[in-house]
């Protein structure tokens, strides 16, 4: 009998360790960009696609249910934002800029405080985690995001031309 626990604890921990494992092999480099906006019940949290989600569920063992994108972008205080979103489908920008010296010059200590701040650098509209967040990325894409009325970044992105 006590071999048979044995074997059954030693399983056991052999299919935990794997789908630890399984969690960290899911990689989302190849999937189209989609925002989706989820929810727990306590927190809204908006990722960049529903590979991320799925990650996410996995390595935290938390279940996250789609809602609305406009109430990641509602909610105050309680939702989260991995990444800067952009609002508006543009082409991605191939002309990669590799001067080590401007990115220097960008060294900047942003909190992860949630306080968005809608910016817009004259054709897209982008939400930020914060000022902070605008700023560095401002500096480090050389873009000329400035902050704007948040009203204007509470409008549902249009993710049919993804």
């Amino acid at each position: 009998m006590l071999k048979l626990v044995l074997v059954c604890a030693f399983l056991a921990a052999i299919f935990a360790a794997n789908a630890v494992s399984l969690c960290i092999r899911d990689i989302c480099n190849n999937t189209i960009p989609e925002s989706i906006c989820v929810t727990n019940g306590r927190t809204t949290r908006l990722f960049k696609s529903e590979c991320e989600m799925r990650i996410a569920e996995c390595s935290d063992r938390e279940i996250w249910e789609q809602t609305s994108l406009s109430d990641c972008f509602s909610t105050k205080g309680s939702a989260i934002i991995i990444d800067p979103i952009n609002l508006s489908p543009e082409i991605p920008d191939l002309n990669i800029n590799l001067d080590l010296n401007i990115q220097k010059s960008c060294n900047m200590d942003c909190m992860d405080t949630y306080d968005p701040v809608c910016g817009f650098d004259g054709s897209s509209y982008m939400v930020f985690r914060n000022s902070c967040d605008l700023a560095y990325t401002k500096c480090m894409k050389s873009t000329n995001y400035d902050v704007v009325d948040s009203n204007l970044c509470n409008m549902e992105p249009d993710l049919t031309l993804f």
